[in-house]
C-alpha cells in the first residue's frame, strides 16, 4: 500500500507549480522502528553482560581458586585454639629467629633506591619478624611448593609501587629455585614480564 506525501515548497519561482506530491512505499512507524532498536540493543547489552560474567567465573575457578592454600591448623596439644575459619588477616607480628627468606645480599632484583642497609640503615631487628594469625599457624613459605603449584600458569601485578615492592619480593624468594628471566619491558620500564623458563610460569 502507498501513501502520498504533500511538500509545500514556499520559495519557489513564480508560475511553478508549489505543490509536490511524492508517493512512498508504507514503513514502519518511527515508534516501532525505535522500539525494535531498543530492543536490539537491550538483548546485545544483556548477552555482554552474561559472557563477561561468565568468563569472570571460569577466570575465578581456573585461576584464583587454585591458589588457595588452607593455613595449616595447630593441634589442640599445643594450646592454641584451633579454628576452621581461620582469618589471615587477624594476627601479631611475632620475633622470628630464623630471619627473612630473602636480604639486600642474597637477592639482585633489589633496586639500589630500595636497599636499606646499602643506604645507612643502622639495625636488622626488623628483618627478624614474622605474621602470626591468631587463630591457626601459618606455614613458611616455601618457593619449590609455590613454583610447583603455579606451573604453567601466569600471576599478574596490576597496581602502583606497591604492587612492584611485591613482585620483586617474590621473584627474590622464587629466585633461590630458579633464576628468573626478565622477558618484556615496555619503554619506560613501567610494565615488565619475567618468567621462570623450567616452571613455565
Amino acid at each position: 500500500m502507498e501513501q502520498q506525501l504533500t511538500l509545500l515548497l514556499p520559495n519557489s519561482p513564480k508560475g511553478a507549480n508549489n505543490v509536490e506530491i511524492l508517493e512512498y512505499a508504507s514503513l514502519p512507524s518511527s515508534s516501532s522502528s525505535s522500539s525494535s532498536s531498543t530492543s536490539t540493543h537491550s538483548h546485545r547489552t544483556f548477552v555482554k553482560f552474561f559472557v563477561y560474567f561468565f568468563l569472570m567465573f571460569f577466570a575465578y575457578y581456573f585461576i584464583i581458586s587454585s591458589f588457595t592454600i588452607s593455613p595449616n591448623l595447630p593441634d589442640s596439644a599445643s594450646g592454641n585454639v584451633s579454628s576452621a575459619n581461620c582469618d589471615l588477616f587477624t594476627g601479631d607480628w611475632i620475633p622470628d629467629p630464623s630471619g627473612p627468606l630473602y636480604t639486600n645480599l642474597s637477592c639482585h632484583h633489589i633496586q639500589d633506591f630500595q636497599n636499606c642497609l646499602m643506604n645507612g640503615r643502622p639495625d636488622v631487628n626488623y628483618l627478624f619478624w614474622r605474621w602470626k594469625p591468631r587463630d591457626c599457624d601459618l606455614p613458611r613459605f616455601t618457593p619449590s611448593q609455590f613454583l610447583h603449584t603455579v606451573k604453567n600458569k601466569w600471576l599478574a601485578f596490576i597496581g602502583d609501587s606497591i604492587a612492584r615492592n611485591h613482585v620483586q619480593s617474590l621473584i627474590c624468594i622464587l629466585s633461590q629455585v630458579e633464576e628468573v628471566v626478565e622477558i618484556y619491558h615496555d619503554k619506560e620500564f613501567r610494565s615488565k614480564i619475567w618468567r621462570f623458563p623450567s616452571h613455565n610460569f
